[in-house]
């Protein structure tokens, strides 16, 4: 069992898979300086060299050779935990076990694609179908992807609507301040009361960032009635 957590940790995070692709990256392309996630990869790519062969930037051919050597040495870690992996299944005791396990787990590693769904019906909720989807679930996947793992099987709609409302919500306040105008284009709603439920919600959630997202609601509504008849006052909140 601990050979199949290990093989399965190793295919979740990919580390392998993304160590290589970023290396690939760093010596195929230029990378710009000016950019936040190619700064991301050079500051990577100099510490695995410095680690690997004791050179931030290889120069010697004994430095690749050193470098080759740690990938190779993954590389055979990786397919001797697969073996191992698959000499345990192939055991006609744990065998079936081990299988049953590995499906279940197969199963919760949605295809990006499976999401979609529930990120539109959220949008929908919040008013925001005006939003990158698309952008927020590259964003997000892989946390989505381990909160639907880690949730209790009876709650994981729940929880992961909770991450994708959150994902959504966060999306829309990095995009405030906006003019009523525009924030009546975005939030695709009518009327002065549903913008300022609606901004009101938005500050509420990034003020009161352990606040349930059906209390911050609750206290919204709860000013919004109170106002009914006349102009909501965003100074009492």
């Amino acid at each position: 069992m601990v050979v199949i957590d290990e093989c399965h940790r190793s295919a979740a995070n990919g580390s392998l898979r993304r160590e290589i692709a970023t290396l690939r990256t760093y010596v195929a392309h230029n990378l710009d300086i000016e950019s936040r996630r190619d700064l991301k990869m050079l500051a990577f790519a100099h510490r695995w060299f410095k680690e690997a062969c004791g050179s931030g930037t290889p120069r010697e051919t004994a430095h690749y050779g050193a470098c080759c050597t740690v990938l190779a040495n993954r590389l055979r870690a990786a397919l001797e935990g697969a073996i191992a992996a698959c000499d345990a299944i192939d055991d006609p005791i744990d065998g079936p076990r081990l299988v049953a396990d590995l499906k279940s787990r197969v199963d919760l590693m949605w295809e990006a694609h499976r999401f979609d769904p529930l990120v539109e019906a959220c949008a929908v909720r919040l008013g925001n179908p005006g939003l990158d989807l698309l952008a927020i679930r590259r964003k997000h996947l892989d946390a989505w992807r381990q909160a639907l793992a880690a949730a209790d099987e009876h709650d994981r709609e729940r929880a992961l609507t909770l991450r994708i409302e959150a994902a959504l919500l966060d999306a829309i306040g990095d995009a405030l301040p906006l003019t009523a105008k525009q924030a009546s284009q975005r939030l695709a709603i009518d009327g002065p009361n549903a913008i300022a439920a609606a901004l009101l919600l938005l500050r509420d959630a990034r003020r009161f960032g352990a606040t349930p997202l059906p209390e911050i609601i609750e206290r919204v509504s709860a000013k919004l009635t109170a106002s009914e008849n006349g102009a909501i006052s965003t100074t009492e909140f």
